[in-house]
């Protein structure tokens, strides 16, 4: 058995982000979630301050994760999540990846 976690961090280091903004892509990550059954979370983050605005950038980390009997099955998934989530990169200017693999 594998447990993998897919965690994405989305938000601006450009400029704020309001919260209904983040609150939109993290519906779009949970419809995802529930497309391929998969456990969500969220945790919001600061991402950095700006001296200009003199306020921190919020971020949005989600992380997806389930259990698997085949590593090709942890393989597949994240290249699904890889693609779903491209739809962030122009949207949001700014987003991290995390991946964590665990054989049990």
């Amino acid at each position: 058995m594998y447990s993998f976690k897919f965690s994405v961090t989305i938000g601006s280091i450009a400029f704020p982000i309001n919260n209904q903004e983040l609150q939109r892509n993290y519906l779009f990550l949970e419809k995802i979630a529930s497309t391929y059954d998969l456990q969500i979370s969220q945790d919001y983050c600061v991402l950095g301050y700006n001296e200009l605005f003199q306020e921190n950038f919020e971020g949005l980390t989600v992380s997806l994760s389930r259990q698997v009997k085949k590593y090709r099955s942890v393989h597949n998934l994240l290249k699904i999540l890889e693609a779903s989530c491209s739809f962030f990169q122009e949207d949001v200017y700014h987003i991290d990846y995390f991946v964590e693999i665990i054989e049990n």
